[in-house]
């Protein structure tokens, strides 16, 4: 189920130095993208049965020789939908879908980006190497600040490989293979620095809070809420058992973390409290669908939070006529027992997109002569609720999306968005909107 959220007491995050003690305090602001708050009980709103096709934005090409070019990240202003592209931050009016204004970011292949934003600011990673970080005033359409990357790893084909960028409050995490380095995101102070150690960062998510994964002597994997107003002092840590690693966060308030092992990304979700294991949620095997944009610790869509529940998309099966039978299961925060099962009817399968008046939002993927839809569950017991329809159009239109899609729901509209742009395919869009 296709999340969009976006997630020892007193031990210093990985190795960091020097920074600035009077830092914002974070709070959560995520602009419908993964990472923000979870969902809460409020009164229904008027909502369209259909949604129908607004806008999209085809994708620029990208040369042979580069193969693929990252353009992660979608966020919002009242005014602006702003995506990262090909080469370029672009703003468009949230309405009409019209080109409002566009910023240069020349890129290597497979540079990252903050999947959130704070106080309508977010950042990205660019430049040849990846070896740039780039402050963007969505609301003004313009850079704030950009800086170079401390050195990255010589031995290294790319120096910046594997990155990761997280934003929490007022701060800005960029975590590399051997680095990190974090910077006050309204005027670029550098708050923490770390290199190649014994112990490590290994990925970073945002929103509500500033959660980081260490990994030490490479077997050991810590979690840790970060304070940026402290220079990343951890205001906690927790150890993953031996064998296993932290493979993703899935929230960041509550914490709740995916745990695997090489062979198996995604083995248990871990539900985690002021540095104690809270409960444990087993995935088994090819029970659940667990699915993810890419590598980093906040790539995964398929599994929603809220204050006192998981939600898991049940791993769809084909019945004797051919049509998908798909479900969700919830599972409770405080003791990891199951709460409920939900199984969809009309054959389809099951991506959760978030909350919408505190009940878990799931989309249903159009097929051959099949719209797609958007239902509701009720947290409570799981009743699944229509909630609105897709155009006729959109088998066709989402065929000829990116791939590496993720799911985004602002605003009442849903937004269909290309992580990775190919050399090799045609047709591919930054985003589709329907609303």
């Amino acid at each position: 189920m296709a999340a969009v959220l976006v997630i020892g007491g007193g031990a210093w995050f990985a190795t960091k130095d020097g920074g600035d003690k009077h830092a914002s305090k974070p709070q959560a602001d995520s602009g419908g993208a993964k990472g923000g708050p979870v969902g809460s009980p409020t009164a229904p709103a008027a909502h369209k049965s259909e949604l129908a096709y607004l806008y999209g934005e085809p994708a620029a090409a990208v040369a042979k020789k580069d193969d693929l070019k990252d353009a992660l990240g979608i966020w919002f202003t009242d005014r602006y939908v702003v995506k990262n592209e090909v080469g370029q931050v672009v703003g468009y009016d949230i309405d009409t879908g019209a080109r409002a204004w566009s910023i240069a970011a020349p890129s290597g292949t497979e540079c990252t980006a903050a999947r959130d934003q704070y106080d309508n600011m977010t950042a990205i990673q660019y430049g040849a190497d990846c070896d740039k970080v780039m402050a963007i005033d969505l609301a003004a359409g313009r850079e704030l600040w950009t800086e170079e990357l401390p050195s990255g790893d010589p031995s290294l084909e790319s120096a910046f490989d594997f990155s990761e960028m997280a934003i929490s409050g007022d701060a800005v995490g960029v975590d590399w293979t051997g680095g990190s380095v974090a910077y006050r995101l309204s005027d670029h102070k550098e708050l923490w620095r770390s290199g190649a150690g014994r112990c490590d960062d290994d990925g970073y998510a945002g929103g509500a809070q500033f959660v980081g994964v260490v990994e030490c002597d490479l077997d050991t994997y810590k979690v840790q809420v970060v304070d940026p107003a402290r220079n990343g002092a951890a205001k906690w840590s927790w150890t993953a058992p031996s064998g296993l690693q932290v493979s993703a966060i899935v929230s960041t308030d509550p914490v709740v973390v995916l745990l695997g092992t090489d062979d198996n990304l995604y083995t248990d979700v871990a539900v985690l409290d002021n540095g104690r294991l809270r409960s444990r949620i087993s995935l088994g095997r090819d029970t659940y669908l667990v699915d993810a944009d890419g590598a980093e610790k906040q790539a995964v869509h398929d599994v929603l939070v809220d204050k006192d529940t998981v939600y898991l998309a049940l791993d769809g099966r084909s019945d004797s006529g051919g049509k998908t039978v798909g479900g969700v299961a919830a599972f409770d925060l405080g003791d990891g027992k199951p709460k409920w099962v939900a199984r969809t009817t009309g054959g389809y399968g099951v991506d959760g997109i978030g909350f919408q008046d505190g009940r878990p939002l799931a989309y249903e993927a159009p097929d051959y002569g099949r719209p797609g839809r958007l239902v509701t569950l009720d947290p409570a017991t799981g009743s699944v609720t229509p909630y609105a329809t897709l155009g006729q159009d959109a088998f066709d239109k989402l065929d000829n999306g990116g791939l590496h899609n993720y799911y985004v729901w602002h605003g009442g509209r849903l937004y269909f968005v290309s992580k990775t742009i190919y050399s090799d395919e045609s047709g591919q869009t930054y985003f589709l909107v329907y609303g």
